[in-house]
């Protein structure tokens, strides 16, 4: 390597640093140009950040619409709980039903006005309005928990949108 003591050097010289990384297609300098604060340099190719931000507008577009199915969704599991709780009041007015039946025979079995038949099949009829209660109570409880939210959607499309104002 060659070395001197009586030699000078002296150059201006800058850092770049893009805020994104990418194809250079256009340089608009020359070299020893002065140039202002502001002047654009290097031009990079602007078509894979649009295709990223048409993707991230086509998530965004796809997430409502998977959010405005699963509303109408949630609307229908509403309805289908609030028909099965409607079932359990049917069935409890059965057992009332039943019940009072029962409770009307028994009494007329000992002076003989109705047979033990009769009174056998209101017990059963009891027995058979309890079992359809819980089975409506079951129903509309499963039915409940089954209503499902978009709460994880519009977490989604949160994140979503935000990549499109990055995009």
């Amino acid at each position: 390597q060659p070395r001197t003591h009586d030699a000078f050097l002296f150059a201006d010289r800058a850092g770049l640093a893009p805020e994104v990384s990418g194809r250079i297609v256009s340089l608009n300098v020359r070299d020893n140009q002065r140039v202002s604060k502001g002047d654009t340099l290097v031009q990079i190719d602007p078509e894979p950040f649009e295709l990223r931000l048409h993707q991230a507008r086509a998530q965004v577009r796809a997430l409502q619409a998977q959010i405005d199915l699963t509303t109408r969704q949630v609307a229908s599991q509403t309805s289908g709980a609030d028909a099965a709780t409607t079932q359990v009041g049917r069935a409890r007015a059965q057992l009332e039903l039943a019940s009072d039946t029962l409770a009307r025979l028994k009494p007329l079995l000992g002076k003989g006005y109705v047979m033990d038949q009769q009174v056998d099949e209101a017990r059963t009829s009891e027995r058979s309005a309890q079992a359809a209660l819980a089975a409506a109570i079951q129903q509309a409880t499963q039915a409940r928990q089954a209503i499902g939210d978009t709460e994880t959607l519009q977490a989604q499309l949160a994140g979503a949108e935000a990549a499109v104002a990055l995009a």
